[in-house]
């Protein structure tokens, strides 16, 4: 489980094959203390595994469901990836729960600078537009965000200067991909409600 407030940027510093899909090598600042193996980590949004860690370099195996339903399939050699390790139970909740589980993946399609922020419209898969409302939680590429305004296929957000400095989401451009995640608990009422209606 996370919050969705980005703790660190890593960068990809290998990228290789593997028989159970890819294995990338992440490097960052140092933590306060250090990853475990088996710990879980939210990278760009995806909740994957340390199965190394040696210093300021870890790594994580991305199989290939996982390939085919995020953008983990695009990540490169030298890549900016936003990082967030799971919550501990004392840790206090800045953001909203995230579970790591990709929903779908938008696509930019307009982002506007003013004053040190920018405006995002994304577009959203026609499969999950249903779970979304205005000024309700998305997470998107890991980054817990507030949804300004809503339409039929997309959806915008806001992104405050202390956002784009702390995560990469301010150097995306129109027309990259990002992860999304729906808010669970907006999940959890929509689902209630069709059954409900369901049965009467």
């Amino acid at each position: 489980m996370f919050s969705g407030i980005v703790e660190k940027i890593g960068t990809v510093v290998q990228k290789k094959k593997t028989r159970s899909g890819i294995q990338l090598s992440i490097q960052t600042l140092p933590w306060p203390d250090s990853l475990e193996l088996g710990e879980s980590i939210s990278i760009d949004g995806v909740c994957l595994t340390v199965v190394r860690a040696d210093g300021n370099v870890f790594s994580v195996d991305v199989v290939p469901e996982t390939l085919r339903d995020t953008t983990a399939r695009f990540w490169k050699s030298k890549g900016k990836l936003n990082l967030e390790r799971s919550l501990r139970a004392m840790d206090r909740l800045g953001g909203h729960f995230v579970s790591g589980h990709v929903d779908g993946i938008g696509k930019i399609k307009r982002k506007i600078s003013r004053g040190g922020s920018y405006y995002l419209t994304i577009r959203i898969p026609p499969s999950i537009i249903r779970y979304f409302l205005p000024k309700g939680s998305i997470t998107i590429d890991g980054i817990s965000l507030t949804i300004q305004k809503l339409s039929h296929d997309s959806l915008e957000v806001a992104i405050i200067p202390e956002t784009v400095r702390a995560t990469t989401i301010g150097a995306k451009k129109v027309g990259d991909l990002v992860n999304l995640e729906i808010d669970m608990m907006a999940k959890g009422v929509y689902h209630f409600l069709e059954k409900w209606k369901a049965r009467k």
